[in-house]
């Protein structure tokens, strides 16, 4: 990967805030729709979120590893892939039981079904940034903890002279 390809500093950081934020965003919507309580919600959405980024980050290792193969979707991958798709669609009719069908005309349909598009796709991407700062976190804390820094840790902290202890 090329230094232009890594997240910077100020993008894992704001991952990292932006992350937690957009979970309890999630939290307060699905609390307001199912009125069940705050700690019930919250951990579903967390449970949820966490069974999003294992199953798409075991779809990367997946494809990772069979890069050198012609075949590169099967029926694991498939259901792979199926998982984040069942999990919005699940929160998309949690929402829905929520309307009133009967007072939305057909021509509202579209909207709704553009909206639920965007919904996991912005989801899906808000995921990836923070899944991947939580990665690259806990593996500086760990290299920190073993005497090495790393040199997104020295951006991160602003220290971009010193040079890397070995």
């Amino acid at each position: 990967m090329h230094d232009r390809d890594k997240p910077s500093a100020t993008q894992r950081t704001l991952a990292l805030m932006g992350g937690p934020f957009y979970l309890f965003l999630l939290t307060a919507v699905f609390q307001h729709a199912t009125r069940a309580s705050l700690a019930l919600t919250a951990a579903v959405v967390v449970g949820c979120a966490i069974l999003v980024l294992v199953s798409i980050g075991l779809l990367c290792v997946r494809f990772a590893r069979r890069r050198e193969s012609g075949s590169q979707f099967g029926m694991a991958t498939a259901l792979l892939l199926f998982i984040p798709f069942s999990v919005y669609l699940g929160a998309i009719r949690c929402l829905m039981m929520t309307i009133e069908t009967e007072r939305v005309g057909p021509i509202m349909w579209v909207p709704f079904g553009v909206f639920c598009l965007m919904f996991m796709v912005l989801t899906t991407m808000i995921l990836l940034h923070f899944g991947e700062a939580l990665v690259w976190l806990a593996m500086s804390i760990r290299n920190a903890s073993r005497g090495r820094v790393s040199d997104g840790l020295r951006e991160w902290k602003g220290d971009t002279n010193s040079e890397e202890i070995e």
